[in-house]
């Protein structure tokens, strides 16, 4: 009947299949882009912590420090991301991403003032 909640709807049989409303993978994948938007938007904004706080735990055990990473982005903007690979391991979530970013040529690999990563 209209107007009954859809739990009275339903009768019997298998649930309806996922949408995109209710598909997990959905969500896993809206989060891996609002972290990748985040991190971009730090760097972008000079607002290290945020671009710092999206990493994986190893990979700031890799840098050594934040200061590190301020230092090696100090004058970086991104101007490109492109997300090539994303698999699951062990219940985290792994992200291949290519970028090119610009930044004065004394910080920049080789003097580079645009580098694709």
């Amino acid at each position: 009947m209209v107007g009954e909640p859809l739990s009275t709807q339903r009768g019997p049989g298998p649930l309806p299949k996922p949408g995109p409303y209710r598909n997990p993978a959905r969500f896993t994948i809206d989060a891996i882009g609002r972290t990748l938007a985040a991190s971009v938007e730090g760097i972008n904004l000079g607002d290290h912590q945020l671009a710092w706080s999206q990493l994986t735990p190893s990979f700031p055990q890799r840098l050594g420090s934040d200061d590190a990473f301020v230092e090696d982005h100090r004058s970086s903007s991104i101007t490109h991301v492109w997300p090539s690979e994303v698999h699951a391991d062990g219940g985290s979530w792994f992200v291949d991403v290519a970028y090119t970013s610009v930044q004065d040529p004394s910080d920049g690999p080789d003097g580079e003032a645009c580098t694709e990563w």
